[in-house]
């Protein structure tokens, strides 16, 4: 009797497992996203949020193009050094002008040059789902990024239906003043504001493994991983 019962749940939970699997690769099937990271500003962490964007596309099993368009070739850098066990990410080095010949994969990644501006955006709009713009805390940064915010505006990349845009918090000290200016600039902007990364060693220690927060023990990046949540979840509709 206990043998008969054995052999049932183990059918039955092939099975679900079976089905899992299968919604999995159907769920994963529907994502195409071309996400273009970019502030004209160097400096805020485009970089970081490029590679980290692309290492949790690739654990979800997608196949990730990452181009690096910025002439520090940090994105180049940390993928020279990523570990062949991970997830595969491929890589390549091209201006903004030659993004549109690259249509193969069904999860794109461009980190922008800094000085990138809205007549590059808008040659680029048809060719873009969403852009991600990253800000630091402090009256420079934001004042570049409002500037950048009104001419992509006027411009009019994000009058594209398909193309949408968000703001990301970047290297957060939360109760200080810069921060609480950065928010209540953002948040007055009425445009999309997904997420605040805090200003942890954790993404530098990150960048110099090729690695992700997302690859590396869940006990010593959970609180990162965590605020990530907002922002994969508003990129690409369920988490």
């Amino acid at each position: 009797m206990n043998i008969l019962i054995n052999q049932l749940v183990s059918q039955v939970l092939s099975a679900w497992f079976a089905w899992l699997n299968l919604k999995r690769a159907n769920n994963n099937s529907e994502m195409d996203y071309r996400i273009l990271v970019a502030n004209p500003k160097g400096g805020c962490g485009k970089t970081t949020l490029s590679v980290n964007l692309a290492s949790w596309f690739a654990l979800q099993q997608h196949k990730v193009l990452l181009i690096d368009s910025d002439k520090q070739l940090s994105s180049s850098d940390w993928l020279k050094i990523r570990p062949k066990s991970l997830p595969e990410i491929i890589a390549i080095k091209q201006n903004l002008a030659q993004v549109p010949e690259h249509r193969n994969f069904p999860i794109t990644i461009i980190d922008a040059p800094a000085g990138c501006d809205s007549e590059d955006l808008l040659k680029l709009a048809d060719d873009i789902d969403i852009i991600v713009i990253p800000v630091l805390p402090s009256a420079i940064d934001v004042r570049a990024a409002f500037r950048f915010f009104m001419d992509i505006t006027k411009a009019g990349v994000t009058d594209q239906k398909k193309c949408r845009l968000c703001f990301v918090a970047n290297r957060v000290k939360k109760h200080t003043r810069s921060y609480k200016a950065l928010e209540k600039f953002l948040t007055q902007l009425n445009m999309p504001f997904v997420a605040e990364l805090r200003d942890t060693q954790n993404y530098n220690r990150v960048m110099e493994t090729g690695k992700s927060i997302f690859e590396l023990p869940y006990s010593k990046m959970n609180m990162d991983i965590k605020q990530w949540q907002p922002l994969l979840k508003w990129i690409t509709g369920r988490l």
